[in-house]
């Protein structure tokens, strides 16, 4: 989403507000096993301070994932914070810095940063979720399996007795 802040690119302390609401990137789909299918919605300002440009806002995000335990299908929400800068864009070498060409900022780069470090690392169906069986792939939530765990590996058989000693 391209932002047009030739209105306070050039005088210190002025500000603007902006809000918006947009699809979510597909990219963050595809890289976090994340699916958004409603639109975020932004609500904020950007203000130029010394020739940077401050974000500052708040968005919310709903998404659908899968269990990290058990597979099953869950759902949540993320209302984010974001505070970021953008600076102009003189060949700038770190990229760490949110730059800005001519006239307008891009700010699909920080929502999807924003969005990716909010998000849970391991989502759970619920605290207790038991899984599945990894040797027979059942929901252990609905019931114990029927497996034998007292199989050993062959090759991590001599470290059976290790303690015995």
């Amino acid at each position: 989403m391209k932002i047009n802040v030739s209105k306070i690119s050039r005088l210190d302390g002025a500000s603007m507000d902006i809000s918006f609401e947009k699809p979510i990137l597909d990219v963050v789909d595809q890289q976090a096993g994340f699916v958004f299918e409603e639109p975020i919605a932004f609500k904020g300002t950007i203000t130029n301070v010394g020739g940077k440009l401050k974000l500052e806002g708040l968005f919310k995000v709903y998404y659908k994932a899968n269990c990290s335990r058990c597979l099953k299908p869950v759902t949540g929400e993320a209302e984010i914070n974001i505070l970021e800068e953008f600076i102009k864009d003189e060949s700038q070498e770190d990229i760490d810095v949110y730059t800005f060409q001519g006239n307008y900022i891009e700010l699909d780069r920080a929502l999807y940063d924003n969005i990716i470090l909010s998000l849970p690392v391991k989502l759970l169906c619920s605290e207790d979720c038991k899984g599945i069986c990894q040797m027979c792939g059942k929901d252990l939530n609905e019931g114990q399996c029927n497996c034998n765990y007292a199989d050993i590996n062959p090759k991590l058989e001599v470290l059976k007795n290790f303690y015995n000693n």
